[in-house]
């Protein structure tokens, strides 16, 4: 079976999401003197790729940006006033119904030594008040993040606070439980709560 050529490898990259990836594949086949016109045009298409999903980052970013003040030191007062109505802080939180799912979600806000990321993270559990994500990054408490759909669209987000966070075993990593602070729109929430809220 004949290898597959330095266009197929930067294409299967390309769609597996890695368009560094790519883009490093077909550097070095045309460094390496390979002539193929369908090389110059699908390194087009990858740049493209990549300025889009930097524009995407950029978005994100002054979405976090923007709306949040963020808290002073490791783990700062809880975030004064911010321009939405602040959830009620938990009392007993058992008493909110809890469900449990598995969806991937784009995490996206500060990590404990202050830089910006957008994780993939999976979604463990939900309710109206809160969630419990699993994600690579470690946050601050009482720090703020941001929990994005993965459809692309912006306007599918909430803003949540941390309230715990927990090293899991045997990987590098954490189980995040966060708090609302504002509604949950409806692609976040499971089935059951959106057919007792009809």
């Amino acid at each position: 079976m004949a290898s597959s050529t330095p266009l197929q490898q930067a294409k299967e990259l390309l769609h597996a999401g890695d368009p560094d990836g790519a883009l490093a594949a077909l550097y070095r086949a045309l460094w390496g003197g390979i002539k193929d016109p369908e090389l110059h045009l699908f390194l087009w298409e990858v740049l493209e790729a990549k300025r889009l999903e930097q524009e995407r980052l950029e978005r994100l970013r002054s979405v976090v940006d923007n709306p949040i003040t963020r808290p002073s030191g490791p783990i700062g007062p809880p975030v004064p006033q911010p321009p939405f109505q602040q959830a009620e802080p938990f009392t007993r939180p058992r008493q909110v119904q809890r469900y449990l799912v598995d969806r991937s979600i784009i995490l996206v806000g500060y990590d404990v030594r202050n830089r910006f990321f957008a994780e993939l993270a999976k979604l463990e559990e939900t309710s109206l008040k809160g969630a419990t994500v699993v994600a690579h990054r470690d946050v601050r408490l009482r720090d703020q993040v941001h929990l994005f759909s993965t459809s692309g669209r912006d306007d599918e987000f909430v803003v949540a606070l941390v309230r715990n966070c927990r090293d899991l075993k045997d990987n590098d990593q954490r189980r995040i439980g966060v708090e609302f602070l504002q509604k949950p729109g409806d692609w976040l929430l499971p089935d059951e709560i959106l057919e007792a809220q009809d």
